[in-house]
């Protein structure tokens, strides 16, 4: 299960860009790393399943969280394209 993320609020030009490099790490890249690291052992034993946890953000995004919002939208699109991917 990827569950990890987390979120900052702000106007995006006030955002510390380490922070946002950060937020884009966790939410993203982390997220890509893991499925890469487990993917080949379940899909050759047949065995296995990937539960990403996105959020709302990724319909709706909200004001002062343009990064999170975006990056809960890549978690959504990388699962969808995932699962076809995989089928």
């Amino acid at each position: 299960i990827n569950n990890a993320g987390f979120g900052t609020r702000g106007p995006l030009v006030e955002e510390d860009p380490a922070v946002i490099a950060s937020e884009i790490s966790l939410n993203v890249a982390s997220l890509v790393d893991t499925t890469r690291a487990f993917l080949p052992d379940m899909l050759s034993t047949g065995k296995g399943a990937l539960i990403n946890v996105a959020s709302t953000a990724a319909f709706q995004p909200v004001p002062g969280m343009a990064v999170y919002g975006a990056s809960k939208a890549f978690v959504l699109s990388f699962t969808e394209a995932l699962a076809h991917e995989t089928k």
